[in-house]
């Protein structure tokens, strides 16, 4: 029965909530301790969580528990929300999944801590933001009316959904029989052919988007308000080991080990492929976040051209980016040698 699958599962995350609870963030703490319902929003997040694995593993009953609660946006709503946690919050799940004794909670509970102690600033308050938003504070509602909180001692409501009111049926009319006899006088209405409806063509839904996690988080983010240079940092973790942050501080390094013909054959694609910049729009990217480049690893590649395509693979916000750190750190080449460089005889299809 999914609503037992789900609630054992929850229940077991929500314990171990209860163990990390002291070594969490504050803001998280007061997060988790919020009241939604006759629940703490911990409760409620714990239910979202196990039914989020469910889905994952394609359990349909759960789906199906999801659609009566109205819970299912926000379930979905975890893809994106996942990509701005670090690795340690999927370690935390996987232990919390094997944990069958006080032990393995405790174990589990380590990872959470390491998890939200992790993040940066920037992360915490999307997470604060996420839990005290409308839709998790309806969909917390909806489940934790259902399936209240273990030690409330309330009786769960499983399967309370409200169906329609049946309507019985009034008794049919008996006439007298001397209706039925001047009835039975009138003449009989001439049957009307049938008029077949006229077929029409499903409506065809537009497909859906084949999305990354990332991207999903991305996009919520800018809903909730984080400009794009917010949303890349938060996405990016706490030291930029993750999402598009990462691959910008890989390519940067990278180009810091071509020789210098490399580099100057790079920078002359770039410059060739990007004239649509503005001055105005270099200036307004950030690269503060970025750090010591010489912490990443590099991208393995030894020639400008093919460090130019994966260049061109980012998003624009990024070349930018990377375009304006290059600006800045590279000051060995003089005009006339970046004049000397021919990319004549570069194709357009090498550079794709």
């Amino acid at each position: 029965m999914a609503q037992v699958k789900m609630v054992e599962i929850g229940e077991r995350l929500w314990r171990i909530m209860g163990i990390a609870m002291p070594k969490l963030p504050a803001g998280i703490q007061t997060a988790l301790k919020l009241r939604v319902g006759a629940a703490d929003v911990s409760w409620a997040l714990a239910l979202v969580l196990a039914a989020w694995g469910l889905l994952k593993k394609g359990d349909e009953p759960t789906r199906a528990v999801l659609q009566e609660t109205g819970a299912l946006p926000l379930v979905n709503q975890l893809d994106g929300v996942a990509a701005v946690l670090p690795a340690s919050f999927t370690k935390f799940l996987n232990a919390a999944d094997q944990a069958d004794d006080a032990s393995g909670y405790a174990g589990a509970s380590v990872y959470l801590s390491d998890a939200f102690n992790d993040l940066i600033d920037l992360q915490r308050n999307a997470i604060v933001a996420w839990l005290n938003g409308v839709m998790f504070r309806d969909a917390a509602r909806a489940l934790v009316g259902r399936y209240p909180q273990p030690d409330s001692g309330l009786a769960p409501a499983w399967g309370s959904g409200m169906a329609d009111p049946v309507v019985q049926a009034a008794p049919p009319v008996r006439q007298s029989r001397a209706e039925r006899f001047d009835r039975a006088d009138r003449p009989r209405p001439r049957p009307r052919p049938a008029v077949a409806a006229k077929a029409t063509p499903d409506e065809l839904a537009p497909p859906d988007p084949n999305l990354s996690a990332e991207d999903i988080a991305r996009a919520h983010l800018h809903t909730t308000g984080w400009n794009v240079d917010e949303a890349n940092r938060l996405l990016s973790g706490p030291k930029g080991t993750t999402g598009s942050l990462l691959q910008i501080r890989r390519i940067l390094k990278a180009y810091t080990c071509l020789p210098k013909t490399e580099r100057m054959l790079f920078q002359k694609l770039v410059d060739e492929a990007e004239q649509a910049f503005t001055k105005e729009e270099l200036q307004a990217v950030g690269i503060d976040d970025l750090g010591d480049i010489r912490s990443a690893d590099a991208l393995a590649v030894t020639k400008g051209l093919d460090l130019f395509r994966a260049y061109k693979r980012l998003a624009v916000r990024d070349r930018q980016r990377v375009l304006k750190y290059v600006i800045q750190n590279e000051t060995r080449f003089t005009a006339d040698e970046m004049n000397k460089v021919d990319i004549s005889g570069i194709s357009p299809k090498e550079l794709e």
